[in-house]
């Protein structure tokens, strides 16, 4: 039998997680709607939908690849991993020493992609197929 002089160490905090989310190391997948990106040098890690401008919704997703359709989803890898709670976003200009690529998928079948390479930025978008 122990007696203790000291109450025991608190409990830590966990970060919030949503439970709509699956987070990994490259991002998250969410179960309901992707979040829309409105800058794609500021991306959240892991996936995010893009839109060019429409009557109905004025606002464009900005550093849209040229060409692209007018609506796509955007995959994010980041060296830098996706946060302890699976939802960073990319900085302007990007941290030291980290390696981003990015592929964007659009509706009419287009996949483009790029890479960023710390305070250097990102390469010209890159169609890969159509």
């Amino acid at each position: 039998m122990a007696i203790y002089l000291k109450s025991p160490p608190s409990v830590p905090e966990l970060p919030e997680i949503r439970l709509s989310q699956i987070a990994g190391r490259f991002g998250a997948m969410p179960a309901d709607e992707y979040e829309t990106a409105e800058n794609l040098n500021l991306a959240p890690v892991g996936l995010c939908q893009a839109r060019k401008a429409e009557p109905d919704r004025p606002v464009t997703t900005v550093n849209i690849p040229p060409g692209a359709g007018f609506y796509g989803a955007v995959y994010t890898i980041s060296s830098a991993g996706s946060g302890k709670d699976g939802r960073r976003h990319l900085t302007s200009p990007l941290m030291e020493g980290e390696v981003v690529v990015q592929f964007y998928y659009d509706t009419s079948g287009r996949l483009y992609n790029r890479s960023g390479f710390g305070s250097a930025g990102f390469t010209p978008w890159k169609k890969r197929w159509e």
